[in-house]
């Protein structure tokens, strides 16, 4: 793009520059007009600068859905001016907080244009600069200093990212180490090490020491990058908009319950994991996440959710050695625009199928709610309470469905659901109290050729080859009919509805699991009357 100069104007400099007019050339574009003191940079660099301040502009006014209060304008525009070099300036670019204007000396002015001239890439200071532009959050984040500049440091780079401009080096790093050592080494560190909080790091304004020595504000940059890393870039949008609306803080800690509460908004998790405390020490504040929705699901602490990166995956390993990998990889994510955070939250349930679940459902089914997060950690964790937890040895010779017709038969037979039960099944046949279990459990009741596929086939149990119904006799102990046979068949039902995926207390347990997993809902409730719905019944025909 080449771009034509405008007639010479003369340009005041801002007010604490303590400088005269200025004979400057403009050279305009949609949203922005750069002043240059010489009439003779080259058209062709020039159109370039222009127009990526322009598009860098846009992405700006997209983030946070907002524009600069104007102030010294030309033609509407926002200012960017070239000044000499004067050694007495204290700055070498500067922008106005929330209103238009920018200023560079001729030294740093000459950064971005030798790039964009020689090698076709961009200095990031008047990328930076912007970001003093848009800033409007003085009053939500303004009392912890290092938001303050630490928006300009991550816009920096979110705006060039999206307007798809490559970075020229900064000092002796060429742009991708420089990008990187803040947003992903910096925020690493912190997290890592039990020494670091957000009170004694941005709140105290002392950074993590590091290598390349950068500041608290980096790191509260870092920290704003979280929610364009994990959410996408509608989420980071809403949270600007959500943060907006937040009263102001007139102190550290309100500043910072404020990120963390338009962190949790936007993105639909409870970022608590961004509050760093000390002795919290995670690889990452993505990973932080993920380990605490983990030990809340799984019920296991921290400690014992090893986490392994590789490359773009993610292994989260449970006590009881389930496993899976999950893609991390913030450039996808960019690309998509969607949230992998949640996305890779909302798949922790489907771990749980051996441990929680088997809690969750039983006590839901026969009791009509899920136990209390005591409750659970005595039934489910490893360091509860209970040394035959469902993560201990005890059960680890149990298959799936064993899992759940043991808790069926403990709860249904003689436990804390067997009056509620025999009341419900006591007189019914073992037939025809498969077909309520069935109905209760999927939400639709089966026909006599289904309940006959789901009763009648054949295994072999130590020698001798039974019926699944006679299967269910031997567990319950009390005949082909009793109320313990039909607890193991409830048991044995719940655990189909599972490995399927189907029906209505399954897919209300994804959904109370998954709540749990997001946004740390409370255990104790009733999930079917607090999560079912139409769409989740199945028909068996």
């Amino acid at each position: 793009m080449t771009i034509q100069p405008g007639a010479p104007l003369t340009y005041q400099p801002f007010p604490g520059d303590n400088v005269g007019p200025i004979q400057e050339t403009p050279w305009a574009g949609t949203h922005v007009v750069v002043l240059t003191l010489s009439p003779s940079r080259d058209p062709v660099v020039m159109g370039k600068i222009v127009s990526a301040l322009d598009a860098a502009y846009s992405e700006y006014a997209l983030i946070t859905g907002r524009t600069p209060v104007s102030y010294g304008t030309i033609d509407g525009l926002l200012t960017l001016a070239e000044l000499p070099d004067n050694p007495s300036y204290t700055f070498a670019e500067q922008g106005y907080l929330g209103f238009t204007g920018i200023e560079f000396q001729t030294t740093y002015f000459n950064l971005l244009y030798d790039d964009v001239r020689n090698t076709n890439t961009y200095d990031q200071g008047p990328f930076y600069e912007l970001g003093r532009n848009f800033w409007f959050y003085g009053d939500q984040l303004g009392a912890v200093d290092a938001f303050v500049t630490g928006f300009a440091i991550v816009n920096r780079f979110i705006s060039m990212q999206l307007a798809g401009l490559p970075g020229g080096p900064f000092g002796s790093m060429d742009f991708s180490t420089f990008r990187n050592s803040i947003l992903v080494d910096l925020v690493n560190t912190a997290f890592a090490s039990g020494n670091y909080s957000l009170e004694n790091t941005i709140a105290a304004g002392v950074a993590p020491n590091t290598a390349n020595h950068w500041s608290s504000a980096d790191l509260a940059g870092a920290l704003l990058y979280q929610v364009f890393q994990d959410g996408g870039l509608g989420a980071y949008q809403a949270f600007y908009a959500d943060l907006a609306k937040l009263p102001k803080a007139t102190t550290a800690q309100a500043a910072i319950d404020n990120f963390v509460s338009a962190a949790s908004q936007a993105l639909g998790v409870d970022a608590s994991f961004l509050h760093k405390q000390v002795g919290q020490a995670f690889q990452s504040p993505t990973l932080a996440s993920l380990d605490l929705a983990a030990e809340r699901v799984w019920r296991l602490e921290a400690s014992l959710v090893s986490t392994q990166q590789a490359g773009a995956s993610h292994t989260f390993t449970g006590s009881a050695g389930r496993e899976v990998q999950y893609l991390i990889d913030s450039s996808h994510l960019v690309e998509t625009g969607q949230s992998l955070l949640v996305t890779t939250l909302k798949a922790l349930p489907s771990l749980a199928q051996d441990a929680s679940s088997v809690a969750t459902l039983a006590y839901e089914f026969f009791t009509g709610s899920v136990p209390s997060a005591a409750g659970m950690d005595y039934l489910v964790s490893p360091t509860g309470p209970n040394l035959n937890n469902l993560n201990s040895s005890y059960y680890q010779s149990f298959n799936l469905e064993n899992r759940y017709i043991n808790f069926g038969v403990n709860l249904g037979k003689n436990g804390a659901g067997a009056a509620n039960f025999a009341a419900h099944y006591g007189a019914l046949s073992l037939f025809e109290a498969t077909r309520q279990a069935y109905a209760t459990l999927f939400g639709d009741a089966p026909s006599d050729t289904k309940l006959h596929a789901l009763l009648d086939p054949s295994t072999i149990i130590n020698g001798p080859t039974v019926t699944r119904a006679e299967y269910f006799a031997i567990y319950g102990g009390d005949g082909p009919n009793g109320i313990g046979a039909k607890a193991a068949m409830v048991g044995w039902l719940m655990a189909e509805a599972v490995k399927a995926d189907l029906g209505t207390y399954a897919l209300s347990n994804d959904a109370f699991l998954t709540d749990v997993a997001l946004h740390n809902a409370p255990f104790g409730v009733d999930i079917i009357g607090h999560y079912a719905q139409p769409g989740f019944v199945f028909h068996p025909g």
